[in-house]
């Protein structure tokens, strides 16, 4: 038996970047942008531009990670 469920899925509204080198630190953006009502996203590759582009906002979190943050590409 197959059943088929067409499902509308809404685009997030905020993007999480996770590029604090492998520790939770998202956990708690991901809780305060749900807290607040919004929808995320959570990757873990720098994203480009165009990537970034259709999300209302996008955090980009470091961790405890001070002297090697972003890249110029990353910035760029």
């Amino acid at each position: 038996m197959t059943t088929t469920l067409d499902v509308a899925l809404a685009a997030a509204q905020v993007l999480i970047v996770d590029d604090d080198g492998g520790d939770g630190y998202q956990m708690y953006f991901e809780q305060a942008v749900t807290a607040a009502g919004r929808s995320f996203l959570t990757v873990t590759t720098p994203p480009t531009a165009a990537q970034m582009a259709p999300f209302e906002s996008v955090v980009w979190l470091t961790g405890d990670d001070y002297s090697t943050t972003l890249t110029t590409a990353d910035q760029t």
